[in-house]
């Protein structure tokens, strides 16, 4: 059982798994801000699906791993994560303190 979790640890790590994961983070936090949070998430699932089960599995032009689908999913929850963070924030719904919000998101990052 350990050594399993500790393979798909070592896998969710690899360039590709973290390429997954932020691009899922990255769209689904934009358009939660800029546009509506379920359209994000929308967006997201079905990138996500048409990727792994049309481009990679079915077109077979690219390797489908179910590690992609791990990572696709784990960069919506921390997005979401981000989200509901926000939209408790004092930040929420001011344009012009969203770019403050954002650095205080990143200098957190990099202190971690």
């Amino acid at each position: 059982m350990i050594g399993s979790i500790q393979t798909m640890l070592k896998k969710l790590l690899q360039t590709d798994k973290l390429i997954h994961n932020l691009l899922n983070y990255s769209i689904l936090l934009t358009l939660a801000i800029l546009v509506n949070y379920w359209v994000g998430l929308v967006v997201c699932i079905i990138l996500s699906c048409l990727k792994e089960f049309i481009w990679d599995k079915k077109l077979k032009k690219g390797t489908y791993e179910v590690a992609d689908l791990i990572a696709n999913g784990l960069g919506i929850l921390e997005a979401t994560i981000i989200y509901l963070i926000y939209k408790k924030s004092e930040y929420y719904g001011n344009s012009a303190k969203m770019s403050i919000f954002i650095n205080k998101i990143f200098n957190f990052v990099k202190e971690a």
